[in-house]
């Protein structure tokens, strides 16, 4: 997860400082969307981006400065603030450090809670979710954490095109849990992950998971697809799942 650039340093900021905000204010807390006719996907993604925009202005920043604090383009941080993207792992870690907040609280809306000890009941943890990813923080309310621990689905199944790859500042260890995913890294040949392998990597080097089984196809020993009568019907994507766990380099 990435520090602000050297050459953001040296970008002249906002004369007013900013400052960590209140992540339990009644301005910063999740607002009730359940009234708008939303999948509960884009429902988390409407609530963080107010939450964004209510932490921006509790800290004193406007777009432009909030662009200068996080390294983000101030365009993608509207888009998120409206939103109307949902924001990559990299991008969120930049928003909390920009916001001097953790990036669990941003996920989640929740203070950490000091104690040393945080327990997640089994479906529950801070929802985010992105084209290729569904994310389940664990421990969102952790306090003074190392590590970031998720459930990810793995939605993917068609491979981004390079640029889109992900990257970020962090040493990741990834744990198949169900399914078959691909994990393409810049410079590496494609590794394929079954349940039970894993796979620790640098995540400054640009990769992409995808998903590489469909609900309902089986393969033989060969590796060839077994035929049925629904041979020719459409299968949905199953998205394999995963736990990942993720320890920023610099913190």
């Amino acid at each position: 997860m990435p520090s602000v650039p050297s050459r953001l340093k040296k970008t002249r900021r906002s004369e007013k400082k900013s400052v960590a905000p209140d992540i339990t204010s009644p301005d910063i807390a999740n607002k009730d969307t359940a009234d708008q006719d939303v999948s509960s996907a884009d429902r988390a993604q409407i609530q963080l981006g107010q939450r964004v925009r209510a932490l921006r202005k509790a800290a004193g920043l406007t777009l432009e400065t909030a662009s200068q604090e996080t390294g983000l383009s101030r365009a993608s941080l509207s888009k998120i603030e409206r939103g109307e993207m949902s924001p990559t792992y990299d991008s969120l870690y930049k928003l909390a450090q920009g916001l001097k907040l953790d990036l669990a609280a941003l996920v989640s809306g929740q203070a950490p809670v000091a104690g040393g000890i945080a327990v997640t009941r089994a479906g529950a943890g801070a929802r985010q979710e992105t084209a290729q990813f569904r994310h389940h923080l664990l421990a969102p309310d952790f306090a003074d954490r190392h590590l970031y621990v998720f459930e990810t689905e793995v939605k993917g199944t068609e491979l981004p095109k390079p640029r889109s790859w992900d990257r970020h500042n962090s040493e990741d260890f990834l744990y198949v849990r169900s399914g078959v995913i691909a994990v393409h890294m810049k410079g590496h040949d494609p590794i394929t992950l079954r349940k039970g392998d894993s796979l620790q990597m640098d995540g400054r080097i640009p990769h992409a998971l995808v998903t590489l089984h469909r609900s309902g196809v089986k393969e033989s020993k060969a590796g060839t697809r077994r035929k049925g009568s629904d041979d020719n019907a459409p299968k949905a994507a199953t998205p394999a799942k995963i736990l990942w766990i993720s320890v920023p380099y610099d913190r």
